[in-house]
């Protein structure tokens, strides 16, 4: 059995805090149904979105996102709904250089 995945993304920075994003991902996959045979089946998806970073204090980032896939193939989903919600912050406190804290 044979799978392979394919992936790419393109960011466009509208701004310092909003990005348009595209994506597209396809999968070719071979599985053994339940008569023995190899059934091949080929998934591929475009998902236009947007995401945008709200900058807080303490450098805590909280980002906000909503992609809409769209199925290209028999095997792939029609469409569906994606939404994004993270908060990144260093893990770490870093240094500066100069000897200060």
């Amino acid at each position: 059995m044979w799978n392979y995945n394919l992936g790419g993304s393109a960011i466009y920075a509208i701004s310092r805090n909003f990005n348009l994003m595209f994506e597209a991902v396809a999968f070719w996959e071979e599985d053994v149904n339940r008569a023995t045979r190899v059934e091949r089946t080929v998934t591929a998806l475009l998902s236009p979105g947007a995401r945008y970073a709200f900058n807080r204090p303490n450098n805590l980032q909280i980002v906000v996102g909503a992609a809409l896939p769209i199925g290209l193939t028999q095997d792939s989903p029609d469409w569906g709904l994606f939404f994004y919600l993270s908060f990144e912050h260093p893990f770490l406190r870093m240094h500066s250089g100069n000897g200060k804290n």
